[in-house]
């Protein structure tokens, strides 16, 4: 699932609460750090909410899928997985 919601991907993500844990999509997110932060909210917020609702693998997306440690939040393109990933499909 894409979503590219200039800063408001914290609603989307609880307002989805319920249905990812059910469905496991896999996310691609673009957070760009001005816009969540225009809703008052920091990356940091987003990924909690990522990790509260299952996910537990992210990956800058560039040429390849680059794993990101679990302290180092990224922004820009973002592909988020309930399960390890080593490609988009």
């Amino acid at each position: 699932m894409m979503s590219e919601v200039e800063g408001a991907e914290l609603l989307v993500l609880r307002g989805a609460q319920t249905t990812f844990p059910q469905f496991h999509p896999k996310l691609f997110l673009e957070l760009g750090v001005w816009w969540v932060r225009s809703f008052g909210l920091t990356k940091a917020d987003v990924f909690r909410c990522l990790r509260q609702i299952g996910y537990s693998h992210f990956h800058k997306i560039d040429s390849q899928l680059i794993h990101l440690a679990a302290d180092r939040l990224w922004t820009g393109s973002v592909f988020c997985s309930l399960e390890e990933s080593h490609g988009l499909a």
